[in-house]
């Protein structure tokens, strides 16, 4: 079973998939017969060892919760086929970018279908293909043009977008909440920094913006010289 928290996640990505199928309608030249050419290289999944996740597409490793529980393969195939589903009969756009965006890892602090839990917290990284947008020159961009298809979806609360230093690289930071049955509000922290023209997103979840807070100070990202940036972002 996928606890109400996972769906939430779901969620959030197609909402931020709705909003990027606009920008590309809205900034791209009338369709031609040949298929676009695809890219020389495309992320791969990548690695866990203990609690750290390796990437080698965007040189990078993270160090997420001590303790915390790497979604199965099964737990992965069933949050797609509900990004799937939940997409059929939108804007064909948005199946577009989800051809063109990567769930790279997704760790919960219980194990899904945990008697007793409610609420499952969660880290999920992806990464999704913004190449089609030059206009998107940093994290704070991509933001700017997301976080509006939010509210469709019952996002009411809104942090300001802030910058913030995630070990060796500069992220931009928004806090979202929704509320998603009583006495229950999702609180989410998104993260997102452009590399080699993909947005890649760290989405922190919880039921209580303290838990949150906790985590976000303690998110460790280290990023090794091959992480090749779009121009506007930087390691300052």
């Amino acid at each position: 079973m996928i606890h109400a928290s996972s769906k939430c996640v779901v969620v959030l990505l197609l909402a931020q998939f709705f909003s990027l199928a606009s920008i590309a309608q809205s900034n791209s030249a009338p369709p031609k017969s040949e298929s676009p050419e695809p890219r020389e290289a495309t992320p791969e999944a990548g690695s866990i060892v203990g609690d750290s996740y390796k990437n080698n597409f965007f040189d990078l490793t993270f160090e997420f919760p001590k303790g915390w529980f790497p979604a199965s393969q099964a737990t992965k195939q069933h949050m797609k086929e509900l990004e799937a589903a939940a997409a059929s009969g939108h804007n064909p756009g948005v199946a577009v970018v989800l051809n063109h965006s990567y769930n790279l890892l997704i760790v919960f602090e219980n194990e899904p279908g945990t008697p007793g839990v409610q609420f499952l917290r969660s880290e999920l990284l992806t990464a999704t293909d913004v190449s089609f947008a030059p206009g998107i020159k940093t994290g704070e961009d991509y933001l700017i043009d997301v976080l509006p298809s939010l509210k469709k979806v019952g996002y009411n609360e809104f942090s300001i977008i802030r910058p913030v230093k995630l070990g060796n690289r500069v992220f931009y930071q928004a806090d979202v909440k929704r509320q998603i049955r009583e006495n229950v509000t999702l609180c989410q922290s998104i993260f997102v920094t452009l590399v080699k023209g993909y947005a890649l997103k760290l989405v922190v979840s919880t039921d209580d913006p303290y838990a949150s807070a906790r985590l976000v100070k303690n998110i460790g990202f280290t990023f090794g010289p091959n992480a090749d940036v779009r121009s506007g972002e930087n390691t300052r």
